[in-house]
């Protein structure tokens, strides 16, 4: 077959991108003359991060370095990434690996000296005792090459007769040799050897010019122009002879080696590179006199561990050439050792441009032809008709798959060898078949493949691309007939159906591969199987072809099933794989991929050829063994070869996965596979379970969070079990990317501080870490936790609030907060950031005001002052515009007060230097009072009693303290007090309870008097028993404060009737509507827990209805929750002792409620209401007190019948909670009191079950949350947000973000299932989620049994998995048609012509593990054939089909062996 022609693509003219740079700097040019090199910045491990298609044919993915006299600049794109200034003018320039770093090092020859740089711009200058003339690169050491000198010594045998080399001996030695090694920055060049007819001597032959070396492999090409005569030499390294020095003396020297040599050529080569022929590298020598391309194979040898090269005598051909270049086209993932297959371009004397690969010509490339018309409409001179031919005179800078291509208009044009777009699945099938296909068979498909059948003239979208692929397949399968052959239809179209069927849907679905629902439309289009076949145009061995090309592309199809985002390119390839496996007669292939897509079966014939058994590998048969019986039980035939195959990158996706699950579940890494012969790279680290193996392999193969999510749920979940269940306390040897997959991002920056040589710093850089992780969490997670926030979030020029900000300056005070302690601490998320953004009080906020454009900026600013707190807003739709608040409305303060009291909380944590202002001063007495509490700190207790006026003296003049301050300041005493019992703080606390007021302010008054009681308790908090001295005339006054007619105490404050009185009087009695509450606080406090029974006397509860009219309702709940925390070990949860704390008149009033009220005409019945309900919620709230978090079950259970009680009352929503309640209590009492009453009962239910997550309480409180609602029911919508409240809550509490995508992904796919049932519309297309969720059950087997380790369960609740499971087994069991079905499917081997049908019945198959029905009729005959079944066949069936589940084995022997 002649070859194709091909038009390039062209990417745009050329022009270093170095000139580009130098036109930027202000240093003028010197010299006229430059140089520049293009190289793959994966040389340099300096890849960008963009990977895809587009990168392939920019000139981001290429790098140039520039060198013009002293100065080097190196870019990538127009992207400057280093500039180098030298000393001297420079030589030669290039990249080389020297020292024990796999780091590659810029080598700078110049006058002198060798300068070598790393990446990072560090620089070593080795000084030359001689010329050098130029440098060249090998694989462990930079080859200088030394000019001869004037007077050239005699020549002196190397001798080995001295032990030891004196240092002016090894100089010597030195200065002779032509050829000198440099293997380390921080030593000397040392001389090369030369190996003769089995002697060394030192290589001193300096006519050997050096015209090429090799960084991958340790080989040299020369030129010895008076011998004409080119050389390749092997570059090896010798042992000294020497016993007595060690080789950390005397260490291996390096000697050449001539493997080839060829005489006749009167100059050099032009230009030497690597190639691959038939999977072996070759050397090529560009001989321009003689205008041809040699080559000379090559061959490897293992001798004592070591590798030797030679030349394969039998590879050596020539082609006709003026030109040639390596290039990576037809293989571009395929790698042959460190050398990735390289494919020929060139350049022919007829000015023709070929692509070979080895000595096959594929194809000829043209240039487009508008590319000619360009150029001569740009030249009006130009007319003439010949002027538009373009000719190709030269090419060059060949980097992967672009060259440089001279033009006979003195242009230099990139160009692209490949189309762009470029199919990943073409290319991922075409790798797998270079990988896999014999060598004379992968030739045939190339010819095919590239042959003059291919145009690319059709278009050079992706779609043509796998177009052309499949094309040559189904030319052998049958007569030519297109892929994709339109259909009439006849039949009206839906709105839907027309809109898949439309271009713009074929269009948007190639280039989006997340589209994954298939229309019948789509299938319609699809060429049906044909039977019949072009034999005649077909290859002799095109059947072989056939056969191992169907193996390698199921390899490819296996392993896109591990990829959630290729499941529209895993629906092509199934079709394709449908039509080689139908022209193979292979049934059991057939089967398997429509049971994945059971569409497929509309366009399947029967198969009409002799049918093959070959069970088809399947990954995750595979996987769903290793997790039911472990790794070394499973069957290597479910893997495709190519997995296990060491060096193929193609199915490398799926090789990760199974060596992952290996490792897991028994297998052991033997060198670096594993016993079981499966590739696998595994990170330095020690490790104690197979889970730490798995996560030591996943960082081996870097394999992080990013590539995780991209897997199938189920697939998953055993590598996130490993990742849970180390994550708590992992080895500390581990590499820093092993954290950072655990998401311990502490121990990896640990590790950072610790690193010790480049290499682990290259296999640990910041780039690798974030591959690692997520990229849509980096912001949430942030890998390395830096030192600034900026930094955490990514960005280069990030600040905090950036959007909001106004001026990107204003200093808010929290600056400090960011340290290396609170980023490890909250590293995971930005609720710290939050905090600071919260608190943050220096900035206006965001007003959503609709622009008026008759009011300028400077009007609306102009009339507002700045205060010291910034109360200001910015309006975005007037160029962020700073409206202020005006101070002269009237609630200015009230709307001031919070926010200073947060700035005070703030600043006085911070001790900073603070202003005068209320709340500042507020915040800052609670703080000290907290840092010193209980420490009685006199000039604490001083600056806190200036603010009391009760300490001053009668004569002193009174201060204006506000009300707000001298509560604080009592609070704030009693803290620093507590438990002191100190008498004199105790009579100041007591009379401020009952002082008389100095203000109208109601609420401040009784605020102040409850300041007084809570800190009086403080001070005797439970003392009030074991107390110095005798507390009765407290407790005296403290009960004449509660309204007892007790005699009036002398403890009175000696300066009460010097205040002045205010409007409002309390006569010569205290006030009880305002000194009861702390005084009822004061007592409890006093006596916590003390069980006193005086005092819980004291504090009784009304016993009659005139007592209750004494007594305010929200009173009484003060007092029982007093007498129940003086009662503190009589607290219990049960409704008995809630019922006691109620008077009887009070019960008896309530549980007449519903009954005849006309008895009850002179009782107020809102007030037994009112104290019944507030009586309930007191002891409620004593009962959370005493179980607060203790979780306990009855305390639970009571206070969550009274929440549904009052809830009921309330609104009636369901039914009522019993009989034990009292009912209509919601017509006697105000709304009002009921919720708070609720809400405090709700609060206590929350207090005993804080921390536990539990789902009723949530359900509770969103049900509270959303009682605005028509009628409160729970609908199919609430049950789903109970789901999601569910799984949000145990994400959140076993720090598993992951688990909430694995939960939805495990739901939804039943919930798909359930709607097949009901809709005959479903958009299900595959059967894949099926194999994700039986892998997941068999996860969940595994934990339980044992075979994963875990210590606080499975990774995922097992009850869901389980329910799961059962759901699914219903859904088949529901079907109606399905044992018909199966019966056909199982003897006639069709399926059903319904589509719902189809889908069901896959599901069943793969859910229950049936064989295909040849492999199932193949076990009935032997079956029948050995024995005589007369009753039932199950056990027998259960020998020969294992893996079949015992429901499915039973519909087998009613189709096979029942006796009708």
């Amino acid at each position: 077959m002649s070859p194709g022609v091909r038009t390039l693509t062209v990417l745009g003219k050329f022009k270093p991108f170095g000139l580009i740079a130098e036109a930027t700097d202000s240093n003028p040019n010197v010299a006229d003359s430059y140089q520049y090199f293009l190289f793959d910045p994966d040389l340099t491990g300096q890849r960008d991060g963009d990977d895809g298609n587009e990168a392939k044919f920019s000139r981001q993915r290429e790098h140039e370095l520039f060198i013009r006299d002293n100065r080097i600049i190196w870019t990538s794109g127009s992207r400057v990434l280093k500039r180098f200034t030298l000393s001297s003018s420079i030589i030669k320039a290039c990249w080389s690996h020297l020292g024990r770093g796999s780091e590659a090092l810029l080598c700078v020859l110049q006058i002198g000296c060798v300068t070598i740089y790393n990446t990072s711009g560090e620089v070593v200058s080795v000084p030359l005792p001689r010329t050098v003339v130029s440098i060249w690169p090998l694989p462990f050491g930079l080859l200088l090459q030394q000019a001869a000198e004037v007077n050239p010594t005699s020549n002196i045998p190397f001798s080995t007769a001295s032990p030891t080399l004196g240092s002016r001996e090894m100089l010597r030695k030195r200065d002779m040799s032509s050829h000198l090694i440099l293997r380390d920055p921080l030593e000397e060049p040392e001389p090369i050897y030369l190996e003769e007819r089995g002697k060394l001597n030192i290589m001193k032959d300096y006519d050997e010019r050096t015209i090429w070396s090799s960084d991958s492999f340790p080989l040299m090409t020369s030129y010895n122009k008076g011998k004409m005569q080119h050389s390749v030499w092997a570059v090896e390294f010798i042992e000294s002879s020497s016993s007595v020095v060690p080789d950390t003396v005397i260490p291996k020297r390096v000697s050449f080696r001539r493997i080839w040599q060829a005489k006749g050529a009167k100059k050099a080569a032009s230009k030497v590179f690597l190639a691959s022929d038939d999977a072996v590298p070759v050397i090529c020598f560009l001989i321009l006199e003689q205008k041809k391309l040699l080559s000379v194979g090559l061959q490897t040898v293992e001798i004592n561990n070591e590798i030797m090269f030679d030349v394969k005598p039998y590879i050596s051909w020539s082609i006709s050439a003026i030109a040639a270049a390596p290039v990576v086209v037809t293989r571009s993932q395929v790698k042959i050792g460190l050398l990735p297959h390289l494919d020929i371009i060139v350049l022919s004397p007829e000015n023709d441009l070929f692509l070979y690969v080895g000595k096959q010509c594929l194809c000829r490339y043209v240039l487009p032809s508008w590319l000619g018309q360009s150029l001569v409409s740009g030249d009006s001179a130009k007319t003439d008709s010949g002027s538009r031919v373009l000719k190709i005179t030269g090419l060059s800078d060949a980097v992967l798959g672009c060259i440089n291509l001279s033009v006979n208009h003195s242009q230099i044009f990139r160009c692209a060898l490949t189309s762009n777009p470029s199919s990943s699945l073409a290319n991922d099938c075409i790798a797998a078949i270079a990988e896999g296909l014999r060598s004379d068979l992968y030739k045939l498909f190339l010819s095919l493949l590239w042959g003059d059948g291919y145009s690319d003239q059709k278009g050079s979208s992706i779609h043509f691309e796998w177009e052309a692929l499949c094309n040559i397949f189904l030319g052998i399968c049958q007569k030519p007939t297109g892929v994709h052959l339109k259909q009439l239809k006849t039949s009206s179209e839906s709105s839907w159906e027309f809109l898949l069927s439309s271009k713009f849907h074929k269009t948007y679905s190639r280039f989006h591969s997340g589209i994954t629902s298939v229309s019948p439309s789509d299938l319609e289009e699809t060429a049906p199987f044909c039977t019949e076949t072009g034999s005649e145009e077909r290859p002799d061995n095109s059947f072989e072809l056939m056969v191992q090309s169907l193996d390698c592309l199921h390899a490819v199809y296996e392993s896109l099933k591990m990829d959630n985002l290729r499941k529209q390119d895993l629906h092509r390839l199934a079709v394709l794989l449908c039509n080689i496996a139908k022209f193979l007669g292979e049934k059991c292939y057939i089967d398997h991929y429509i049971r994945d897509f059971p569409r497929l079966s509309k366009i399947t014939g029967a198969c009409t050829t002799l049918s093959s058994s070959r069970k088809p590998p399947n990954i995750f048969r595979w996987l769903e063994n290793c997790l039911r019986r472990g790794c070394l039980s499973t069957n290597l035939d479910d893997l495709p070869d190519l997995i296990r195959k060491d060096g193929c990158s193609i199915v490398s996706w799926a090789r990760k996965i199974v060596s992952f699950y290996s490792v897991l579940f028994g297998d052991k890494p033997v060198g670096k596979k594993l016993s079981s012969g499966v590739p696998c790279n595994i990170a330095p680290g020690s490790y104690s379970s197979n889970e730490e193996l798995a996560i030591l392999a996943m960082a081996g193969e870097r394999f992080g969070l990013q590539q995780l999510d991209l897997l199938p749920s189920g697939v998953s979940l055993p590598l996130r079990h490993a990742l849970d269940s180390c994550r708590e306390s992992p080895p500390a040897d581990w590499p820093a990317i092993a954290y950072v997959l655990l998401g311990r991002e502490d121990m990896a920056q640990s590790v950072f501080r610790n690193l010790s040589s480049s290499k682990e710093f290259e296999m640990q850089s910041n780039t690798s870490l974030i591959s690692m992780s997520i990229p849509y969490t980096l912001h949430l997670h942030p890998v390395i936790v830096p030192s600034s926030l900026s930094e955490s979030l990514g960005l280069e020029n990030a600040k905090i609030e950036d959007t909001n900000s106004v001026d990107g300056s204003v200093i808010d005070g929290m600056e400090h907060i960011f340290n290396s302690y609170t980023q490890l601490r909250y590293g995971r998320d930005l609720r710290l950031n939050e905090v600071r953004r919260l608190l943050c009080s220096a900035r206006p906020v965001v007003i959503q005001t609709s622009a008026n454009p008759t009011i300028s900026d400077q009007e609306q600013q102009q009339a507002f002052t700045v205060p010291k707190l910034v109360l200001a807003g910015r309006l975005p739709a007037q160029q962020n515009a700073v409206v202020n608040l005006d101070p002269n409305i009237r609630n200015i303060q009230e709307l001031k007060t919070w926010p200073e009291f947060h700035n005070a909380v703030a600043a006085g944590l911070r001790l900073a230097p603070l202003q005068d202002h209320e709340s500042t001063t507020v915040g800052l007495m609670l703080g000290l009072a907290a840092s010193y509490r209980r420490t009685m700190q006199p000039d604490i207790a001083k600056a806190l009693f200036f603010h009391v006026p009760a300490r001053y003296q009668a004569s002193y003049a009174e201060f204006e303290i506000p009300t707000l301050l001298q509560s604080a300041a009592l609070v704030s005493v009693g803290i620093l007090f507590e438990g002191s019992a100190h008498l004199q703080t105790m009579q100041l606390l007591l009379g401020e309870i009952g002082r008389r007021s100095a203000g109208d302010n109601v609420l401040e008054r009784e605020g102040y008097a409850v300041s007084a009681g809570f800190s009086l308790g403080l001070v005797a908090l439970g003392r009030g028993d074991d107390a110095l001295g005798s507390l009765d005339s407290f407790v005296n006054r403290l009960l004449q404060y509660l309204g007892a007619k007790e005699e009036r105490s002398l403890l009175a404050p000696s300066n009460e009737d010097l205040r002045s009185a205010a409007q409002v009087t309390d006569g010569s009695t205290a006030n009880v509507n305002i000194t009861a509450p702390g005084a009822t606080i004061a007592l409890a406090l006093m006596y916590l827990k003390t069980d006193s029974e005086v005092i819980f006397s004291k504090l009784s509860i009304p016993q009659t209805h005139y007592e209750l009219e004494c007594v305010r309702p929200d009173f009484i709940m003060l007092r029982v929750i007093a007498r129940n925390l003086i009662m503190w070990s009589r607290i219990r949860p049960t409704s008995d002792w809630i019922q006691s704390q109620v008077p009887e008149f009070v019960k008896n009033g309530v549980s007449r409620l519903q009954d005849d009220m006309d008895d009850m005409y002179e009782v107020d019945v809102e007030a037994l209401v009112q104290a019944y309900v507030n009586i309930v919620a007191g002891a409620c709230i004593s009962l959370g007190l005493r179980f607060a978090g203790t979780r306990d079950g009855n305390a639970r259970d009571l206070l969550n019948n009274y929440v549904l009680y009052l809830l009921h009352e309330i609104k009636p929503v369901s039914a009522p909670p019993g009989n034990g309640f009292p009912k209509g209590i919601a017509k006697h009492v105000d709304r009002g009191t009921l919720e708070m009453c609720l809400y405090l009962i709700v609060l206590s239910l929350s207090v005993v079950m804080a921390g536990s997550g539990d789902l009723q309480i949530f359900r509770l409180l969103r049900f509270l949350r959303s009682r605005n609602s028509a009628d409160g029911h729970a609908n199919y919508g609430t049950q789903m947000a109970e789901f999601c409240l569910q799984v949000l809550f145990d994400c959140i509490s076993k720090d598993r973000p992951a688990l909430l995508q694995v939960y939805l992904s495990l739901y939804t796919t039943i919930g798909s299932m359930a709607d097949l049932l009901v809709k005959s519309d479903s958009n299900v297309c595959d059967s894949l989620s099926i194999s994700s969720l039986k892998v997941s059950l068999a996860y969940n087997e595994a934990v339980s049994s044992g075979r994963l380790a875990s210590s606080s369960g499975g990774f995922v609740q097992s009850i869901f998995l389980t329910s799961l499971g059962k759901r699914c087994e219903e859904i088949l069991n529901s079907s109606t048609e399905m044992k018909t079905n199966l019966r056909d499917y199982l003897t006639s081997e069709t399926w059903p012509d319904d589509q719902k049908d189809v889908i069901l019945l896959s599901w069943y198959l793969k859910w229950f593990s049936v064989p295909s029905p040849s492999i199932i009729k193949a076990s009935v005959e032997k079956i029948k054939s050995n024995c005589k079944i007369s009753a039932s066949a199950v056990p027998l069936l259960r020998l020969v089909l294992p893996s079949t589940h015992v429901s499915a084995i039973r519909e087998i022997d009613r189709v096979f062996f029942s006796i009708d």
